[in-house]
């Protein structure tokens, strides 16, 4: 299967999907890509800050350019945008004309919507993911990296998520990584990818943390790992 049948996504129809979390975001929003470019319009950025992309596919358009980026999907090629430097190499979103040129004309559009300091799971402040009002799906990842490990290791934002939740302080188990994660996004209906089930053991634990999130209300959960889908 590929990734958009599991996650319930259409590759020949309108979708801009904004990917929120930790854990595999950049990796998940390139991989889709992917699957798309050669087939229809396809654009990513962020409405954050993101490493600019070294992938074989895609092209960086900075300044943006709404001819080059027909070229480009023309070509079947996908078209990253941002115009902000940022410290640390990154760049941030692209100016308003340009992301609403590529959502308004692109067919697939991916966006990394949130930032996690390269933690495996995080805890949103009020103000996070920045998502755009043109967005059709949110996919929430988290990292399975996680589970087993002490929280102050894994989790972005724990004192935040300490104020909503019981976090014991030991070791990261699936249900309490279940309830962070709804608690922190179930708000927005999402889609849980539970990605870097690497091992049988993590895959286990990952669909202990997916039974938990469907038992809180999540309408659909994956467990699986990114690494397959990029190679």
């Amino acid at each position: 299967m590929t990734l958009h049948e599991i996650l319930g996504l259409p590759t020949d129809e309108k979708h801009v999907v904004s990917i929120c979390g930790a854990g595999g975001k950049t990796s998940l929003m390139y991989a889709l890509s992917r699957e798309c470019r050669q087939k229809v319009s396809t654009s990513i950025f962020t409405s954050t800050h993101i490493y600019p992309p070294d992938i074989d596919g895609v092209v960086l358009l900075q300044p943006f350019s709404e001819t080059e980026c027909r070229r480009a999907w023309e070509q079947g090629k996908t078209v990253c945008a941002g115009n902000r430097s940022v410290k640390d190499g990154k760049f941030g979103p692209p100016d308003e004309a340009a992301a609403g040129f590529l959502c308004r004309e692109g067919t697939a559009v991916y966006i990394e919507a949130d930032g996690s300091r390269r933690m495996p799971l995080k805890y949103p402040a009020p103000w996070e993911p920045v998502i755009r009002p043109d967005t059709t799906e949110v996919i929430v990842v988290a990292g399975l990296s996680a589970l087993g490990r002490p929280p102050e290791e894994v989790i972005h934002r724990l004192a935040l998520a300490r104020e909503i939740m019981d976090i014991p302080d030991g070791p990261v188990d699936p249900d309490t990584a279940g309830e962070l994660m709804w608690n922190g996004y179930g708000r927005f209906s999402p889609v849980f990818l539970l990605n870097q089930a690497d091992t049988p053991e993590l895959r286990d634990k990952g669909e202990r943390m997916a039974a938990r999130l469907r038992e809180l209300g999540a309408k659909r959960t994956a467990v699986l790992s990114l690494r397959e889908f990029l190679q």
